[in-house]
């Protein structure tokens, strides 16, 4: 179950007009397999980074989990995810997006 925390995460960076402020959260770059761009596996998937980080999506996405503590968002109200976002960068609230990896 995801924490209502981090659940805040994304409510706050829209609220706020983009800056993530919920104590607590990590951000990508404290990782190295997210600086080494290397894949992660979620909901039974593997993912594979793609293009740079996006600022501005705060309101389109919902966390939908974790990995080691980052916030994993995807588009809200989509259930087969072939996208998520991780959060990149806390200062900017910026997501880094990940996609289904090609077979």
């Amino acid at each position: 179950m995801i924490g209502a925390g981090l659940l805040l995460l994304v409510e706050a960076a829209a609220a706020s007009g983009g800056a993530c402020i919920v104590a607590g959260e990590v951000e990508g770059g404290a990782h190295a397999w997210f600086r080494n761009g290397e894949e992660i596996t979620f909901e039974n998937k593997t993912f594979v980074k793609y293009g740079l980080p996006r600022e501005g999506i705060a309101e389109y996405v919902e966390v939908v989990g974790t990995k080691d503590g980052v916030p994993i968002t995807a588009e809200k109200g989509v259930r087969e995810r072939e996208v998520i976002y991780l959060l990149a960068h806390k200062s900017e609230c910026s997501f880094q997006p990940y996609q289904v990896k090609p077979n």
